[in-house]
Parts: structure tokens; C-alpha cells; sequence
């Protein structure tokens, strides 16, 4: 129940996995065509955090919405009868804009070659769940009108065959808005371009696309998106190549358009939920173990109680009831068109590797009216017999670009500081300014930052969850007589004792006997094995070794940032409160720890960055998203796995000092992502230079007392007193 309670984020992470290996297809937008769909395969990538800005970032030029349509409910109660439709948009207001220019030369890189970039037909496209729904109203936001020479808004229904009248020469509604688009006004904020329809619109059984066809000069940047991941159709482009032209979804790949459609939805089917995906999940034998399911409710109204049938390895259970409640730490009511995470109870954990599928078969008491909800497949639930001791690993998003990442430095130096060789901490950095370079980031890392990262700084503990990389939990937060924070301190340390002791218990596997020998500045050779705790008809994990320097430092160099941008600094936080008429966020962490930037400069030069990631070696696709795999088709209990490996480390640009690397292996499961277990060494004579530095730190907890002498198990709120193995004794007050 506590994994459930604190990795409720996870579901927007399922789905973006899997969406790394859609491929575009491309289909044949003429009206009256019969002929099949043109079709072709597109091995397109997300942009990686470098791509993404070299575009422009609407929040980096303080354009803000004047009233954000996010604010505006994307579900209605169940009562109501309208509703705003739209895909994923940021919770924090940070959009991109782009150009159809920037958008082709995406495309040329994927092998795509545009030649149409002076009139763009573009699209988002509403549910076949909105069947009979009829639509009013459109809203988008633009951001370069200028050159704009004509604009018409337009909706088409899908056809039976899938194809569509895309554009607004044949749509089945158009409407000219030539010289009406909102770009930025003159305080230089983007501005809400809304429409009402002269004639109202009925969606189709298939439903449907509402887009505009715009010409302008290719440079004009208007395209307004948002970076999060959504469901397909949520951005849709007509191309045309030399070849052929078609349709091109770039949802997964580029972000959702800032567009919004209001319909009337009380013809609409109302009980429709949608089985997206289901995950494997483990437990030890004779313990409680549920099902975790990512649901799509299709319909408007919020759903409050399912029925549901369970099917365990071929053999279908008594149908089930579960009602869904808003005081609930899980399983909560699900609102119209929206996907949430439910945990379906399975009963005891039986022991060795069962396969489990669902179907839900009635939502608010009425016969499910999905197409999808039993399960595309079923997922393992493995019931464990032992288990291992799992270390925990934290991996940190961060930039020299970022100001909010100063936290996260104090975080992962103080987090390094009291656990020592307890944890393993991998600082991964990424470009974020978009005129500056921070030179710690490595391409080696884009699968994990495309996957779990939606903003900076972002701490992942073994991929199933996320933790403020300096404040951990919430119990470090002060808060007012409403709950509202007021000062937040350093939790780090505890956060991970907290999730290593309650949530990462389970250990389904460990790497045993890992050992690593530098040979100089060339390569290092890798030796070790796995071992598992339960029988598994196929092997789905990997190993991903990820090297990790500390001491990097250097000074800026033109676009190279090696100073840390600082968003404690006072004059930051007043310059914010002269601009904003209230503080940043930043000011609830004046805290002593944070004191080297609460009291810095704007910029701080001079750092250290420690446990940085410079180089990692996993799946040649995915890089660090999934780990190099294991040669072994099938997973016996207790059977000792080796592996060996050499890493070639001669040209890794951001190593400064070859006498100060870490190499960590982490045994991750490919069906989950998670980071099952995790070991690691120094190379080279590093640990023999640091030793004496920070013994104390080095050892490990041996026991821990609360102030009467009586020993915990576990840290518990108030005084902490904590022996360790080196015979040093810790005070620590757990909040």
C-alpha cells in the first residue's frame, strides 16, 4: 500500500515506454478514396532534451497564458452536459513553439523529406468516445501571427475506413478566421484564440479532427504545443514528400497542440472504460498482491464503482465489485476523459510466476460499452519465496541551466555525505537553456530523461517513484494552519531509508560478485553475476552500466555553462516579486544547507558536481532506458548468471579525471523499468584516496534507538539515535 500511495505518477511513464516504438503511419486523406491507407514506417525518435531547445520555450521567454485554458475542467461533474476537450497540457504552463520550418528539418533527420512547409494543415483529433457529441467552440493558442497570410478553421469526421477529409479545401466544416488569431498582444503574452461555430458540429461514430489550414512563410513560428506525453491524435500533420503525402501523428514524439474543444456531450455514451495497459508486479508468498491496471475512462461522466472479472494463468475468477472512493489514498473515482491507475486485489501471493488479465465489465453498474477492456495481454505476478536486499539508486535530473537544480546538488552531496557506499547516486545532465550548453550532459542518458522526466530537478528512486532530490518526502516540509508549506528542509536521507525499508523490500534478484578493473584511460573490464529468487518462463531483465566521475568543475567558455543558474539567490526572488507581485517557490528552501545559495550570486561560479554521469552502456536504441541483455532464455531460482563485459571509456569527452570514476551495474526488469538491484565499485585507486576523507560515511547503519533506548526497525519520527558499523554514533532528527 505504500508503493501505491507514493508512486501514483508512474501511469504517464507506462505509456510513454511503450510509445517509444510506435511508428508513424501515414494515411490517404482524400474524401472519396477506397483505396487502402498509404502506409510507411517512420522510425522517428522523441526530441531529446538538446532538440527541444534549440526550439523556443514559451515559459523561458516569460510568455505566460493571460488565461490559461488548463485552468478549465477537463471533465465535467457528472450532472453536467458540456465540457472542454483537449490532450495533455502542463500543469506548470511551460509551452514550445516552433515553425513548420523547425518541424521539416525534425523530419529530414528521420529520413522524411517535406515538401510542403508554406501551408501547414494541422490537427488534433477527438475520440470516437465522443460519438454524437456536438461541438461549439474551439480555442488555440498561437504564438507568431505576423506573417500569417490566410488561416480557416476546419473539422472533419473519420470515416469507417480511417481515413479523414484533412484540411480545410474538403472538410465537412470550415470556417475562414483569416487575420482573427491571437499571437502574442503587447505586454508580449500568448493570448487565448477562441471560435465560436457559426454552425454547430455533430461528432461522427469514429470521431473526429478539428484543425486549421494556414499559410505563412515557413520560418513564422505559431505552432504552440506542449512537451507532455498523450495520447495519440493529439498532434496530427498533413505532409507531402517527393513519394507521397499522407497523415502523421507526432503525438509521442513532439507534444500536444495547444488546442481545446468545447462540446456538448449529453448524447455521448457514458459508461465506457478502456483497459490501456497492466503491469507485472511481485510479492512475497502469503502476502496481499494486486493487480495494477492503467484505465481509460471513455466516456464523460466520472466513474465511481466497476465490476470486474480477473482471469489467472487461463482460468477465469468470480466477477468482482470495487467501489472507487474519493477519500481514498488509491483507487479514487475516475474523471471523464482521463486515465488513472486502479489496483485490482489478487488475493495471497502464490509462489513462482503466474500470468493475470482483466476485464472490466461494468462501470457505475452498467454494461462496459469499451472496445478495450480486457487486456491486450497478460502480465506476470511473481510470488516470491526469499527475497534480496535491494540498494537503492537514485537518479537525479539536473542542469546548469536550471535554477530551481541547486537543491538538487545540496541534496545528492548531503544524500552522498551520510549514506556513503548505502545508495548509489547517478546525477544525470541535460541541456535546458536554450542558447547555453551544459557540459555534463551526455546522449547516454536520453532514454531515462524521455522516459521519467518531466521537469528539473527530478530525483527517480529505482524508477518506481519520484522524490524531491532535496527535500525527499513531505515530512520535511513546515507547514501553516492550512497545510500550505512554509519552510522546507533537507529529507533526503531519511526519504530513501523510508523507501528502502518499506517499498524496496521485495529484491526478485541481486548482482553478487561485481567487480571492475580500470586499465588506465582505455577501458574497463566488468565481471560479476546475477542471481534470481523465483523461476521465470522468459528473462526479462538487463544489465546498464553507468559510469559516474566526481569533481567536474570547469569556467564558462561562450555557450558552455559551467556556472550553476540560482534561483535562491535574493536577487532572483526579488526581482521574481517585483515581476510576479508574489515569491517563488524558490524562498521556501532558505534553509542552512542551502545557505551557499541563498546567499550567491545569480549565477554561481566555481562549483563541484559530483556523481555525474558521463558515460552509460545499455540497449544501442533506448541507451539507458533499457540495460544490455542477459544471455539467457530462461530464469531458474537461485542460478547464478554471469556476466562480463569491457567498456571502452578512451573517448568519453565530459572524464576530466580518470582517478575519480564509479561504475555502477543495474539489474533492471525490461517489463516494468524498474531497477530490480544495483551494485557498485570505485575504480582505479579513488576509494583508496577518499578513504579517512569521509569514513564515518562509508559505514554502515548497524542499529537505531529512539531517546528511552529502545530500539526501531525503522526511522520514526523525533530524535533518532544511530549506531554505525564503524562505531560512530548519529543523532538524527526524523521529521
Amino acid at each position: 500500500m505504500l508503493k501505491k500511495v507514493l508512486l501514483g505518477c508512474l501511469a504517464a511513464m507506462a505509456v510513454s515506454v511503450s510509445a517509444q516504438t510506435t511508428s508513424f503511419s501515414f494515411q490517404d486523406i482524400s474524401k472519396k478514396s477506397n483505396d487502402a491507407a498509404l502506409k510507411f514506417k517512420f522510425s522517428g525518435k522523441k526530441l531529446d532534451a538538446a532538440q527541444k531547445t534549440g526550439w523556443i520555450s514559451a515559459a523561458q521567454l516569460s510568455k505566460d497564458l493571460t488565461s490559461s485554458p488548463v485552468k478549465v475542467a477537463k471533465a465535467p461533474a457528472a450532472a453536467a452536459t458540456t465540457m472542454w476537450y483537449y490532450h495533455a497540457q502542463p500543469s506548470d504552463g511551460r509551452y514550445y513553439v516552433t515553425s513548420p520550418q523547425k518541424l521539416a528539418e525534425f523530419f529530414a533527420n528521420n529520413g522524411i523529406n517535406q515538401t510542403n512547409t508554406d501551408v501547414s494543415n494541422f490537427a488534433i483529433e477527438v475520440p470516437a468516445s465522443f460519438s454524437d457529441a456536438v461541438v461549439d467552440s474551439v480555442i488555440n493558442l498561437f504564438y507568431q501571427v505576423e506573417g500569417i497570410t490566410s488561416a480557416k478553421l476546419w473539422i472533419s469526421n473519420i470515416n469507417d475506413d480511417g481515413s479523414v477529409a484533412f484540411g480545410a479545401d474538403n472538410a465537412d466544416y470550415s470556417m475562414d478566421v483569416t487575420g482573427k488569431l491571437l499571437g502574442l498582444n503587447a505586454q508580449g503574452y500568448l493570448q487565448e484564440t477562441k471560435f465560436g461555430l457559426d454552425k454547430k458540429f455533430t461528432v461522427g461514430k469514429n470521431g473526429c479532427m478539428v484543425g486549421y489550414t494556414i499559410a505563412s512563410p515557413a520560418s513564422s513560428s505559431y505552432y504552440v504545443f506542449s512537451p507532455q506525453d498523450g495520447e495519440s491524435g493529439a498532434f496530427i500533420l498533413y505532409l507531402e514528400t517527393a513519394e507521397q503525402s499522407g497523415l502523421i501523428d507526432v503525438t509521442d514524439y513532439v507534444g500536444c497542440l495547444a488546442a481545446y474543444v468545447h462540446m456538448d456531450v449529453s448524447q455521448c455514451t457514458s459508461s465506457s472504460l478502456a483497459v490501456s495497459s497492466m503491469f507485472e508486479t511481485s510479492a512475497k508468498v502469503g502476502a496481499d498482491v494486486d493487480l495494477s491496471v492503467i484505465v481509460a475512462n471513455e466516456g464523460f461522466q466520472t466513474v465511481n464503482s466497476i465490476s470486474y472479472v480477473l482471469n489467472i494463468d487461463g482460468k477465469a475468477q468470480p466477477e468482482a465489485n470495487l467501489t472507487l472512493s474519493s477519500s481514498a489514498s488509491y483507487n479514487k473515482p475516475i474523471a471523464g476523459n482521463s486515465s488513472a491507475r486502479l489496483y485490482l486485489p489478487l488475493g495471497k501471493a502464490q509462489a513462482g510466476e503466474h500470468f493475470v488479465n482483466v476485464t472490466i465489465t461494468k462501470v457505475n453498474g452498467e454494461e462496459n460499452a469499451s472496445g478495450n477492456k480486457t487486456g491486450a495481454s497478460s502480465v506476470a505476478v511473481l510470488g516470491l519465496e526469499k527475497t534480496s536486499p535491494v540498494m537503492p539508486v537514485v537518479e537525479e535530473a539536473t542542469s546548469t541551466g536550471c535554477g530551481f537544480c541547486p537543491r538538487g546538488t545540496v541534496g545528492m552531496d548531503k544524500l552522498a555525505s551520510e549514506m556513503g557506499k548505502n545508495v548509489v547516486i547517478l546525477s544525470a545532465h541535460a541541456n535546458y537553456l536554450r542558447d547555453y550548453t551544459d557540459p555534463m550532459a551526455t546522449s547516454d542518458y536520453n532514454g531515462f530523461m524521455n522516459t521519467f522526466v518531466d521537469g528539473f530537478p527530478t530525483a527517480l528512486v529505482n524508477r518506481i517513484g519520484s522524490v524531491d532530490p532535496y527535500a525527499g518526502l513531505e515530512d520535511s516540509y513546515e507547514t501553516d494552519s492550512k497545510g500550505n508549506a512554509t519552510r522546507i528542509h533537507y529529507g533526503m536521507t531519511s526519504a530513501i531509508n523510508y523507501v528502502k525499508n518499506n517499498i524496496l523490500v521485495l529484491g526478485e534478484g541481486a548482482v553478487s560478485s561485481f567487480s571492475a578493473t580500470q586499465h588506465g584511460k582505455t577501458s574497463v573490464d566488468v565481471t560479476g553475476s546475477v542471481t534470481f529468487n523465483v523461476d521465470r518462463q522468459t528473462n526479462p531483465y538487463s544489465l546498464l552500466y553507468v559510469l559516474t566521475e566526481d569533481g567536474l568543475t570547469g569556467s564558462d567558455a561562450g555557450a558552455v555553462m559551467w556556472s550553476q543558474l540560482n534561483y535562491y539567490c535574493q536577487d532572483y526572488i526579488n526581482y521574481y516579486y517585483k515581476q510576479q507581485g508574489s515569491y517563488p517557490s524558490s524562498i521556501l528552501f532558505q534553509d542552512d544547507d542551502m545557505s551557499r545559495y541563498v546567499n550567491g550570486a545569480y549565477q554561481v561560479a566555481g562549483e563541484v558536481y559530483n556523481n555525474v554521469v558521463v558515460a552509460a552502456w545499455g540497449d544501442s536504441q533506448n541507451n539507458s532506458l533499457y540495460g544490455c541483455a542477459i544471455e539467457k532464455d530462461e530464469i531458474e531460482k537461485d542460478d547464478a548468471i554471469e556476466f562480463s563485459k569491457t567498456l571502452d571509456i578512451s573517448s568519453i569527452p565530459a572524464i576530466q579525471n580518470y582517478d575519480k570514476l564509479k561504475l555502477a551495474v543495474l539489474l533492471i526488469n525490461n517489463n516494468t523499468l524498474e531497477i530490480v538491484n544495483a551494485a557498485q565499485v570505485y575504480l582505479g585507486n579513488y576509494e583508496a584516496s577518499v578513504k579517512g576523507i569521509n569514513n564515518s560515511s562509508n559505514a554502515t547503519e548497524v542499529a537505531r534507538y529512539n531517546v528511552n533506548g529502545v530500539r526501531m526497525s525503522a526511522p520514526q519520527k523525533g530524535l533518532n539515535i544511530v549506531k554505525m558499523a564503524d562505531g560512530t554514533v548519529k543523532k538524527i532528527m526524523v521529521k
